[in-house]
């Protein structure tokens, strides 16, 4: 950015400064009109400049310290707050300051706008500058909480109104764009997935172990055949049509199959157990399975359940289960509760919510469970629910460390966790698989109660054609690498901390990256590996040279992403996602070409393309080379109107990253991003938000919008770019609508270069 914009960007800001009475000097952190302070957290220093805080000796893991009064900031209005803090802890997970912008008495985060940790940095202040905007309500807040333990202080605390968005709108007589688009990505290249060679291999009948329908468990016999079948080379196993139980909590094992055919014959598996995925394919190579369907024994357990809100008090709700007279299981578990739709049947309405591990809970009737939750009064009776009984904890497919692997005409009805999980696999494929429940079977409130795919530590090639996948309980694809975060380290190794055993092995290369996933430069391969603190899942990682820099400011880690893994050359064509919890896909990868496929009734996110960092999930190395075309997308992101995890702003699209901490970055890593001639119908929020990005364009395509919302948002199908170079948004087509009142693109100024928004155009048009 060139000085002279500096200087105009600033006269801007001090100038709706002056228009609306705000000066630059700090608030008085005593003023009871303006600020709430927790005694039990924080105090006054000085002549009442320094507010410092101490929470070694408190209980409970969150604590407010300070928030703003209402009617101290306005609603639906943008705000640059700055101060100064220090924050001293053992390390991040023992505790941290956490801003948010927040109405004054909500009683959660379902209306946040903005959220996120502060870096931990010792004894000494640090400046913090950053730009929110507030929610619609009137008692909106600016907040600072602190989770867990630490001591600190903060100072200099100012509120200045930041500068609008620039906007470039569509307009109905708008020219085509006026240059050529360049540099455009290309996607995937074709490549070939191997089928089994070993056409002289005998073809061995599962019948003749004792695989049958009568039979009250299959397992053992199946794995017999199984295993006859890798001792003798066998080119084939046929199973015959007819259900097959399976109940022992062990696994159907391929392991280290070759050239092997697994061929069902239309074959039904109908699984209960109460641990354990239910195949374990592993060191397998050119391996098929086909002609075979999966699911779990509902009648006995089931997976979800739909529920009723009947009653509530302070602190519980009362849940009826509407398909059930008495619910089958009475030491029922309620694992996950979602808003249900109960006109597309399905997980995600407008302004709907999650509730994570609510407990204890109590039968008040053969249908009636009393839940305990955190806040009952977001429980509006009449209102339905999905209730999950499982969450992650029995897959369906598990597969390792794996080349060369098909799966064929395949029907997953349901599983208790995710259906297909990868790691470690190059070459794999996906035709004609089809997640979804069975016909007639209208008890069915999901299909696998987590992923459908979820495929990590990949080394690339996958193919995904002629698919549906449904109805699940978190997304429906999840591609990525997994990274991690490190803040404890020596010149020649370092300590990871929540990595599982087997992601980084003796003689993997290790990158070292800045905690804004910046590069370092630096590499090191790995020497040694060894548990650090085994109760807490942390590593000694030993390198081989000492090459482990250091990081950009005291305080701050640094990430170690693993070059022996590389999620790339991914194609995803002519498939349908829809009526999910959470995104349709999650891409974490490179080379990716996304074509001809239907997303339909996503809760969240149609398309993610990110990279991050935090405490739950350290995810990706960067994404780059994605096309996305000719895709029709239809009511996208329908559950969050103020969503904190995107700004308060719903989208289809999301480009962009997560770190744990509230702090942006400037580094571009996702680049050379193509959507092209796709359509949008209904999007919920935005069309796309763009950050952390350089060479991004949408060109050709088409939005469309006549839903209406239960609050407009005024942004809806527009666009809006921060932290990005080279992003052309041209030559794209709105359906006029009442319902899009700003079709067009938002920019933040300050650190957006080489914007370009022509030809984007609004014309009268029909339904789709």
């Amino acid at each position: 950015m060139t000085a002279m914009r500096k200087w105009i960007l600033v006269i801007a800001v001090f100038a709706l400064g002056w228009e609306t009475g705000w000066s630059a000097k700090p608030e008085d952190l005593g003023n009871r009109e303006r600020i709430d302070l927790n005694p039990a957290v924080a105090r006054l220093s000085g002549h009442g400049e320094n507010l410092e805080v101490d929470t070694t000796r408190l209980d409970g893991e969150w604590n407010w310290m300070l928030r703003t009064r209402p009617g101290v900031l306005r609603p639906d209005t943008s705000y640059l707050v700055s101060f100064e803090y220090r924050a001293a802890a053992p390390d991040a997970a023992a505790g941290r300051f956490f801003l948010l912008s927040r109405p004054y008495h909500a009683g959660d985060h379902s209306l946040d706008t903005m959220s996120g940790f502060l870096p931990n940095n010792g004894t000494k202040f640090r400046p913090v500058e950053l730009q929110f905007r507030t929610g619609a309500q009137q008692d909106c807040a600016f907040q600072i909480h602190i989770s867990k333990r630490l001591k600190g202080a903060v100072r200099n605390l100012r509120f200045t109104p930041a500068a609008e968005p620039l906007f470039i709108p569509a307009v109905a007589d708008a020219a085509p764009a006026s240059g050529t688009v360049r540099n455009l990505p290309s996607g995937a290249k074709e490549f070939e997935v191997e089928r089994p060679k070993n056409a002289r291999g005998m073809v061995v009948a599962a019948a003749d172990f004792g695989f049958s329908p009568e039979s009250a468990d299959n397992t053992a016999a199946l794995n017999r055949a199984l295993a006859f079948c890798r001792e003798k080379n066998a080119a084939k196993l046929e199973l015959a049509p007819g259900s097959y139980r399976f109940t022992a909590d062990a696994s159907i094992m391929l392991d280290g199959m070759r050239d092997f055919e697994l061929d069902g014959k239309g074959a039904k598996f109908i699984f209960l157990r109460t641990e354990k995925e239910s195949f374990l394919i592993n060191d397998c190579e050119r391996l098929l399975l086909r002609n075979l369907s999966c699911d779990w024994d509902w009648a006995a357990d089931p997976l979800a359940s739909v529920v009723e809100v009947m009653r509530t008090d302070p602190g519980t709700v009362d849940f009826k289960f509407v398909e059930y007279d008495r619910f089958p299981r009475r030491d029922v578990r309620v694992s996950v509760l979602s808003s249900y739709d109960p006109v597309s049947r399905s997980i995600g309405i407008e302004n709907g919510f999650d509730c994570l591990h609510p407990a204890p809970k109590t039968w008040l009737a053969d249908n009636i469970l009393r839940v305990q939750v955190g806040n009952s009064g977001k429980y509006v009776p009449g209102s339905l629910f999905v209730m999950r009984h499982y969450n992650y904890e029995m897959h369906c497919f598990s597969i390792r460390q794996s080349r060369h692997i098909t799966f064929e005409d395949i029907n997953l009805y349901s599983c208790a966790g995710i259906g297909f999980i990868a790691d470690g696999v190059q070459y794999g494929q996906f035709r004609r698989v089809r997640v979804a429940p069975p016909e007639n079977e209208p008890r069915r409130a999901i299909t696998c109660t987590a992923d459908i795919l979820h495929v990590f530590r990949s080394k690339g090639y996958l193919k995904i054609e002629d698919c549906e996948f449904g109805r699940s309980g978190d997304d429906c694809i999840n591609i990525h690498d997994n990274s991690a975060y490190i803040t404890q380290m020596k010149p020649d190794r370092v300590e990871a901390r929540g990595v599982y055993d087997g992601y980084y092995r003796v003689g993997d290369r290790i990158e070292f990256r800045y905690s804004d996933l910046s590069p370092t430069g630096k590499s090191a391969v790995i020497k040694q590996v060894g548990t650090a603190d085994a109760r807490n899942g942390i590593y000694e990682i030993v390198f081989d040279s000492p090459a482990v820099p250091q990081p950009l400011t005291p305080g701050d880690g640094l990430l170690i992403f693993n070059r022996a893994y590389d999620s790339r050359n991914i194609m995803i064509r002519n498939s349908s996602f829809h009526h999910n919890r959470a995104r349709g896909i999650l891409l974490l990868a490179r080379d990716v070409t996304v074509e001809n496929n239907l997303f339909r009734h996503h809760e969240m996110e149609a398309i993610k393309i990110e990279t991050g960092y935090g405490p739950a999930w350290c995810e990706g190395y960067g994404a780059s080379n994605i096309v996305v075309r000719g895709n029709r997308f239809e009511q996208v992101h329908k559950r969050h109107m103020c969503d904190t995890e995107n700004d308060g702003m719903p989208r289809a699209v999301t480009i962009g990253v997560y770190m744990d901490s509230i702090l942006k970055t400037e580094c571009r890593i996702l680049s050379d991003i193509l959507f092209e001639d796709n359509l949008f119908i209904d999007s919920f929020g935005l069309i796309a938000s763009i950050s952390s990005a350089r060479n991004v364009i949408f060109r050709n395509n088409t939005f469309a919008d006549q839903t209406e919302r239960k609050i407009p948002f005024p942004r809806r199908s527009g666009f809006f770019v921060e932290n990005a170079d080279s992003v052309s948004i041209v030559d794209n087509c709105y359906i006029a609508s009442p319902l899009v009142p700003f079709p067009g693109v938002w920019s933040d100024g300050r650190s957006v270069t080489r914007l370009v928004a022509e030809g984007n155009r609004s014309v009268s048009g029909d339904k789709f």
